[in-house]
């Protein structure tokens, strides 16, 4: 019944006949009131951009969760063209954006009173027409808009946010009280303003004020009222049963006003005005938008980004800045395990042994923030000597022949990263030292402490046989229960390792093979044994297929070369950005299949 009688015709009459004359008579004085009392109010509310949340985990691709209340006066969706984002004053235009309709609390409030419910000539009341139009939420409602629904009325009926559409109107149609008993009051939008700005949902929310006529005397509690909830962003919309002669007047063009500057609005229903859609209402609002844009932030630690939006129609909206702290460090580097000295032969065909000294670089993002490195660089003296441009950009082969003869030579790093960062590591010194290969063997022969040891092995054995003899002849007896010596235990120094590899059959279950143990800070991973410290047995490999890496704070990171195999973990592709793994998990370098077994017994959040 509720949806029939919205769409009956307007009746002819305004059913002022059936107001009391004395209201006439009064009305003017009441409009003089109502001037009187009204507090001040200001310009109508603006549109507004409130940020939610800021995503920096995948830097430098930055998102940023907002919503705009009261939604957006134009026709068609919001774009991305139409959203930039404001870092440190600079404006950078947004990649993608993407938006989620999260619902919208919809909320009735109805003051009941005895012209509330007065009958036209066409049999109808201003309050069927209400419930009437409210009955036009009922046309587009599905099961998953994520709407909710609270009701009150006076003096002490309340139902708070429900889900359910056809509950709420249940409990609506329910109400049978008999309204021309009642006097009207404020309570019923007092209890409400309280309970919604007191406990306030993640939703808009949209108020309809259902009530009679209210007295001037009212009016600045009923201001304040709409200014509470505005404040807390709720837009009351009030449908009023007035006669007539209110529309146009001051009393209706000052509570327009105020409505107003919180974004709600004044109806009043005369018997010829017809109720708006509550639907009108809720458009373009509910929503929750997510932008996503490159940043272009690369110093400091406190930075100010803002939302701009330039809608189709209307003035261009600006958030207030949000501080987030985030800071961008250029990448650091380090030399892994390079000696402080260096020993060098010569032979006699002047070939030096060793002929070439390989270097490994520790790369590391200070700030937490892995990228792709576009190039690195090694220096000697000063001179660049190898630059590699592509994985794995931590690997130098030195040629030791240019530096024939001196003493030290000085070694630096370099890297360029794709934030734009050149970082240089610190200078390190290497001394050299010179040797002729036959002399070092003769004196390493002479010098030697096994020779020694035999020449006087063999010279104890010599005196032993001239002085036992004599020493066995004269011996009268032997010594009784002797006890054996114990022999002392042989000391051995605990290997340390950084975990090890278990290898799996095509069941992902332990093969009957000996785990190989990771005894480097680095592991290299290959099939070439000139280049990997752990050589693995597939043709699938490349010579240098991947980098197993533990970091002193307990953390373990896995690198894949770019290899055309591949590398793994627990089945999701590895690239030369790497990814941390923990215990447990599975590990494939091209068809091998490993478990990994950390030291520090730390596992996978996913397990």
């Amino acid at each position: 019944m509720i949806a029939t009688l919205r769409n009956r015709k307007n009746p002819p009459n305004s059913g002022a006949a059936h107001l009391k004359p004395v209201f006439f008579s009064l009305l003017l004085v009441s409009i003089l009131l109502v001037r009187l009392s009204l507090p001040a109010f200001g310009q109508q509310a603006s549109q507004q951009i409130v940020i939610e949340g800021l995503d920096t985990r995948e830097f430098p691709n930055l998102s940023i969760d907002f919503s705009i209340p009261g939604g957006l006066d134009q026709q068609s969706s919001l774009t991305a063209n139409q959203v930039s984002v404001v870092e440190n004053d600079q404006t950078i235009a947004v990649e993608a954006l993407t938006s989620e309709y999260v619902g919208v609390h919809f909320v009735l409030v109805i003051n009941p009173e005895r012209s509330l419910v007065l009958t036209y000539p066409s049999g109808y009341s201003n309050y069927d027409r209400m419930l009437a139009a409210v009955g036009e939420l009922n046309s587009d409602v599905t099961p998953v808009t994520g709407d909710v629904y609270s009701l009150f009325i006076n003096p002490d009926i309340h139902y708070d946010q429900l889900e359910n559409y056809t509950e709420w109107k249940k409990a609506l149609e329910g109400y049978k009280e008999n309204q021309k008993q009642k006097i009207g009051s404020l309570q019923s939008l007092e209890i409400a303003v309280a309970q919604l700005t007191s406990q306030p949902v993640n939703k808009e929310t949209v108020l309809v004020y259902m009530t009679p006529y209210i007295d001037p005397v009212e009016i600045p509690k009923l201001t304040a009222l709409i200014q509470q909830a505005g404040k807390s962003g709720i837009r009351v919309h009030i449908w009023m049963t007035a006669a007539t002669i209110v529309i146009g007047s001051a009393y209706e063009i000052d509570l327009q006003a105020v409505c107003e500057t919180w974004g709600g609005s004044l109806t009043i229903l005369d018997g010829i005005q017809m109720p708006p859609n509550p639907r009108d209402y809720m458009k373009s609002i509910g929503y929750r938008y997510t932008a996503i844009w490159q940043s272009q932030i690369r110093s400091g630690t406190t930075q100010q980004i803002s939302l701009r939006l330039t809608p189709s129609s209307g003035p261009v909206l600006i958030s207030e800045a949000s501080s987030v702290d985030l800071e961008v460090l250029p990448t650091r580097l380090s030399f892994n395990n390079l000696p402080e000295e260096l020993t060098i032969n010569i032979r006699k065909d002047e070939v030096i042994e060793p002929a070439e000294l390989p270097i490994q670089a520790l790369i590391e993002f200070p700030d937490g923030f892995p990228r792709n490195l576009l190039s690195t660089s090694l220096f000697v003296n000063g001179s660049l000597v190898q630059k590699r441009e592509q994985a794995p950009f931590g690997d130098f082969v030195l040629d030791l022949s240019p530096y024939h003869g001196q003493d030290t030579i000085g070694l630096q790093l370099s890297a360029k990263d794709a934030l734009g960062f050149e970082t240089r590591s610190e200078m390190r010194t290497l001394s050299l030292i010179w040797g002729d290969s036959e002399a070092n063997r003769q004196k390493t022969l002479l010098s030697s402490p096994w020779l020694w040891t035999g020449l006087s092995v063999v010279a104890l054995g010599l005196l032993g046989m001239i002085l036992l003899p004599p020493y066995l002849k004269n011996k009268t007896k032997k010594v009784e229960n002797a006890q054996p010596a114990k022999p002392e235990p042989e000391s051995s120094m605990p290997l340390k390792t950084f975990g090890s590899l278990i290898k799996l059959d095509r069941d992902n279950t332990p093969c009957a093979e000996k785990p190989l143990l990771l005894t480097n800070e680095i592991s290299l991973i290959g099939k070439d044994p000139q280049m990997a410290n752990l050589v693995l047995s597939d043709e699938a490999l490349e010579p240098l297929h991947a980098e197993i890496h533990a970091f002193p704070d307990g953390r373990t990171r896995l690198t894949d070369f770019n290899t055309t195999a591949g590398t793994y973990v627990n089945f999701k592709a590895v690239d030369t950005k790497g990814v941390q793994i923990h215990r447990g998990d599975i590990l494939h370098f091209g068809r091998l299949a490993f478990r990994f077994n950390s030291p520090n017994r730390i596992t996978s959040p996913k397990n």
